[in-house]
């Protein structure tokens, strides 16, 4: 899946974008810095041929906040270790493009994040800008 990643390091500084190509996890501390007190976003659209219930599996190192179409549908706080498929997030997509927007707050060390949906027919399609052209699967 391509992504998007933004960096926030604060004091006022706009958000620095890059593309990042990822399968099930993304290791962040070697693609952001700074990278340590700072909050990064993870940004992607996924276009489903219906509307379906799914969930989606997540893991962050460290505490972060899940959006799909601009709602909040998930949040944990604190300090976690990266664990791929950590938690199951029922979430609901909308026939079409959706948006996903995963906000990673970063304490120090080694940060990253994990995400993927259930698409066992592999039905799903996924791109850095809504309405592109099927890019991948």
């Amino acid at each position: 899946m391509d992504v998007e990643a933004g960096l926030h390091a604060g004091g006022g500084k706009e958000v620095t974008w890059i593309k990042l190509a990822t399968k099930e996890f993304l290791w962040l501390h070697p693609k952001l810095t700074p990278n340590a007190q700072c909050v990064a976003y993870v940004h992607s659209y996924v276009r489903s041929p219906n509307d379906r219930k799914v969930t989606a599996f997540v893991g962050l190192d460290d505490a972060g906040k899940l959006f799909i179409n601009g709602e909040l549908v998930w949040a944990v706080p604190g300090v976690h270790h990266l664990k791929v498929d950590e938690h199951a997030v029922p979430i609901r997509l909308k026939a079409g493009w959706n948006e996903v927007l995963i906000k990673v707050g970063q304490g120090e060390g080694y940060w990253g994040v994990a995400f993927r949906l259930q698409d066992p027919k592999l039905e799903l399609t996924y791109s850095t800008t809504r309405g592109a052209a099927d890019e991948k699967k």
